[in-house]
């Protein structure tokens, strides 16, 4: 199930349609709980995103909590920067390391959308700085060849 939450801060606090620095445009903000199994690892994970709109627009919609019904917030990760004027919004971070996950030397960016199409998915890249997370996780990685490994486990 999705909720929709209302602001808690400032002018925006307890209401559902709140206002951006431009007060022309707003949000609303959306939350659900997912289960989530990837990689053979099952777990459950609240996933948050804005509406984004027009304040008048959005107050068309009436009822979000009815609205909002249906539809799902998927992940969607891309090598294309979410903001060109600001390049660090949207990193996709290693834990709490911060670390920035990268493919092939380029940064993984990370968002959330809400959707009520229904064959939307998310989109996840794989990244490939594994030693780099390790390193700043305090794992210690090193190849084993085959037949050490075994000796090792007899």
């Amino acid at each position: 199930m999705i909720n929709v939450i209302t602001g808690t801060k400032g002018a925006n606090k307890g209401k559902t349609i709140q206002v951006s620095k431009d007060p022309k445009i707003g949000f609303v903000t959306v939350q659900s709980e997912t289960d989530v199994l990837r990689n053979g690892w099952f777990d459950t994970k609240k996933l948050t995103t804005n509406v984004r709109g027009p304040i008048e627009k959005l107050q068309k919609i009436g009822d979000w909590q009815d609205y909002v019904q249906g539809g799902k917030i998927i992940v969607v990760e891309s090598l294309t920067p979410i903001n060109s004027s600001d390049k660090s919004q949207g990193l996709k971070l290693a834990g709490e390391t911060g670390v920035v996950c990268m493919k092939d030397g380029s940064p993984i960016y990370r968002q959330t959308e809400f959707t009520k199409e229904p064959s939307a998915h998310n989109v996840y890249i794989q990244h490939t700085n594994r030693d780099e997370i390790h390193k700043a996780n305090g794992i210690e990685t090193k190849a084993v060849a085959l037949e050490d490994y075994v000796k090792q486990q007899a």
